[in-house]
């Protein structure tokens, strides 16, 4: 499924189109048949940029990342990569906690590839955009997260686009984020709500990650005063962490397609 979002913006010159997915929650190589009209899109589309909004894994113990590095290489080849880290990417279960992991050698390797970029507490720069990368890791180091935005709210620049990347959109209802022009976020995983229902509902769902029932805002696109929040739905909706896991083929894996044009 493609969602597509314009927006437009006297900060740019020529018109910019990028790529956003999010919950890719790779457990092993089959998964990633369900990837493969991504790289099929970048190569049709010719995207600047694909974004990825963290959960790349399904757990840090994962096996043969070596093929989902392999697949990001085949996508760098196309476009320059930007991407955010999510919870997944950075814990793993024992003995039913959930437990904090660092991950620092899965990110180095996909680091070391050429046009990939990891956001942790990072950002990428061009004339006309500046990406940050919110670092996830903070929920479990209980370090400052409001330190953190403040200090990015204050580097940004207004005369470029700034866009955030922010696994869990919580985060836009607990800080100001009225200086970034976008917020990029998942997590949600479309609040388990297929696409048929979509309408009927609107923008709540039926579950939400933190297993709240009818959440809000769990897809689309919403503003904040300037601010625009684009929610992606995701492309797995039920991890391998899921004892329902095995149903998570009759949901839609969801591409959002983001074009910024001049005024």
């Amino acid at each position: 499924m493609i969602r597509n979002y314009i927006k437009t913006t006297s900060k740019i010159k020529k018109e910019v189109t990028f790529f956003l997915i999010s919950d890719l929650h790779y457990f092993k190589p089959k998964d990633l048949k369900k990837c493969q009209f991504i790289l099929e899109e970048i190569h049709k589309r010719k995207p600047a940029y694909l974004m990825i909004a963290g959960d790349l894994l399904d757990s840090t113990k994962v096996v043969h990342q070596h093929f989902f590095i392999d697949f990001i290489r085949a996508c760098a080849l196309e476009t320059t990569i930007l991407i955010g880290i999510g919870n997944h990417d950075i814990t793993f279960i024992e003995e039913k906690k959930i437990l904090y992991d660092g991950n620092k050698n899965f990110w180095k390797q996909l680091n070391k590839i050429k046009n990939v970029y990891v956001l942790d507490n990072t950002s990428f720069e061009t004339d006309e955009l500046c990406i940050y990368g919110f670092p996830y890791s903070y929920y479990y180091e209980k370090l400052d997260v409001k330190d953190f935005l403040n200090q990015y709210l204050i580097d940004t620049n207004p005369q470029k686009i700034n866009i955030l990347l922010a696994h869990d959109p919580t985060i836009t209802s607990k800080y100001d984020m009225t200086s970034y022009d976008m917020v990029l976020s998942g997590h949600t995983h479309n609040g388990m709500i297929p696409k048929i229902l979509e309408k009927m509902v609107k923008n709540r769902g039926f579950i939400s990650p933190a297993k709240r029932l009818f959440p809000e805002k769990v897809r689309g696109r919403f503003q904040i005063k300037n601010t625009d929040i684009i929610i992606s739905g995701g492309i797995t909706k039920l991890s391998k962490r899921s004892k329902l896991g095995f149903l998570d083929i009759f949901w839609a894996h969801e591409l959002t397609i983001i074009t910024l044009k001049p005024e």
